[in-house]
């Protein structure tokens, strides 16, 4: 059977957990990050009779969510990651 672990990610995109099958080393599942009640508190709003408070779990961006294709794509950042610096001629 295998053995998840679930890890904490704080990226530019959103905080997310990153579930890993720690037998195959791999990333199964990015999820947002659910708050609980040891988390600090939300703001609230009343207004009109109501009150207002946003949910308790956290959003990411896009590009977050593709990232798990990113990390195990085959040529991967390599292309991104070269400097491309144009040859001047010297005279």
């Amino acid at each position: 059977m295998s053995k998840l672990t679930k890890k904490t990610q704080l990226t530019t995109g959103g905080p997310v957990f990153v579930y890993v099958d720690e037998s195959v080393d791999k990333i199964i599942r990015l999820t947002p990050m659910d708050l609980d009640d040891s988390d600090a508190d939300s703001w609230e709003l009343e207004a009109r009779g109501r009150t207002f408070k946003p949910p308790r779990k956290t959003t990411y961006s896009p590009y977050t969510a593709g990232f798990k294709s990113m990390i195990y794509l085959v040529w991967g950042l390599s292309s991104f990651c070269r400097r491309h610096t144009p040859r001047l001629h010297q005279h």
